[in-house]
């Protein structure tokens, strides 16, 4: 069995449960011009209507994106 097979099998992930890949996390993107930048704002669990950290969790955590 392939390395690859093994870990899908197992579960494997590099990236754990927090916020910031959880279906219930709010941010804003504020474009800044001098330098030009993108910073995160309003970072938020729209489940619980409270601010978070991006590397937060909580045990109601659902992945987004194409990992889950």
């Amino acid at each position: 069995m392939k390395i690859e097979d093994r870990k899908k099998a197992q579960g494997f992930m590099k990236d754990g449960p927090k916020c910031a890949n959880c279906d219930y996390y709010e941010s804003e993107k504020v474009e800044r011009s001098s330098p030009t930048y993108v910073e995160e704002k309003r970072k938020r669990c729209s489940l619980g209507a409270f601010a978070t950290g991006k590397t937060c969790w909580c045990k109601h955590h659902i992945f987004s994106g194409p990992s889950a």
